[in-house]
């Protein structure tokens, strides 16, 4: 009977803090034992975890979990945890190759122990700096501010708009999870094919025009379902072209500061894009998001 609000709020803020160390940590780890042309393969798999896994998977797990008793859901968090640490205990970095266009120390790139501080402004200053990281970072924060507008709104279209109960709710977003999984399996392909850039301009006219689709369209469930997978697609694409792009193109020594400083500056909009969405379906109508 322990179990209060603040209490819960703490411990959400200590899991959340230890996944940004742990996303920025993975992030600057895998070009150090992935070959440069296996990044969008490998990202791929890992945002497949990462959102089609953790996102789509897991709540409804727990939710199933939840149901043998209060504690249950932590008691397997817990565990999960654990095995984590003992196989993050197995990783080793190798040699630390150049990214392109950067020419490697001797002994290669180590990080100078240093104020942590200065260490951090080092790598913002180098991600506002390079205008490649720049204008992806300023993307994904109008994207980030789009899509969580359209996100939190999507519980009261399909209830609203498409007359779904909580069933079809759920399989509304399951749609996110097929798109994000189908598309895994080639979306390395389709890079190696077309490139990082036309990759990219592709997949974000993608998620432009999804979002007026589903405007426009007439409220069917199955073909707002299938524009959905679409949208996953694209935003697939998209995430493993960019975070592809951030390993290619960051030193080695700068590369978990310069993706958490992306983080920080991409998401920062997330919230704001959902009040957004609030007043616009509060003044206007759902659609209108």
């Amino acid at each position: 009977d322990g179990l209060t609000l603040p209490l819960l709020m703490c411990v959400a803020f200590a899991v959340t803090s230890a996944q940004v160390l742990s996303d920025g940590a993975s992030g600057a780890l895998l070009p150090t034992i992935m070959a440069r042309d296996a990044l969008p393969a490998a990202n791929a798999r890992i945002q497949v975890i990462d959102r089609g896994l953790v996102q789509f998977v897991v709540p409804p797990s727990a939710g199933a979990v939840l149901a043998i008793g209060l504690g249950a859901p932590a008691w397997a968090a817990c565990a999960g945890a654990l095995l984590a640490l003992l196989l993050s205990a197995r990783l080793r970095a190798s040699a630390e190759p150049a990214p392109l266009g950067v020419t490697a120390a001797p002994g290669g790139e180590q990080a100078a122990r240093g104020n942590p501080l200065r260490d951090i402004v080092e790598g913002l200053r180098y991600l506002v700096a390079a205008p490649l990281l720049r204008s992806v970072t300023i993307t994904v924060a109008l994207g980030s501010f789009a899509s969580s507008a359209v996100t939190t709104m999507l519980v009261l279209y399909a209830t609203e708009e498409l007359g779904l109960g909580e069933v079809g709710y759920g399989a509304l977003l399951a749609c996110f999870a097929v798109g994000w999984v189908v598309t895994s399996l080639f979306v390395h392909r389709l890079v190696a094919r077309f490139g990082y850039a036309w990759a990219m301009r592709g997949a974000q006219t993608a998620a432009a025009v999804t979002p007026v689709l589903i405007a426009v369209a007439p409220p069917w469930p199955a073909l707002v379902g299938v524009v959905l997978v679409a949208q996953s697609s694209a935003v697939l694409v998209w995430n493993v072209c960019s975070q592809s792009t951030r390993q290619r193109f960051t030193p080695n020594r700068l590369l978990g500061r310069v993706l958490t400083s992306h983080k920080a500056l991409a998401w920062g909009l997330t919230p704001l894009g959902a009040l957004m969405g609030g007043f616009v379906a509060a003044h206007w109508n759902l659609r209108g998001v």
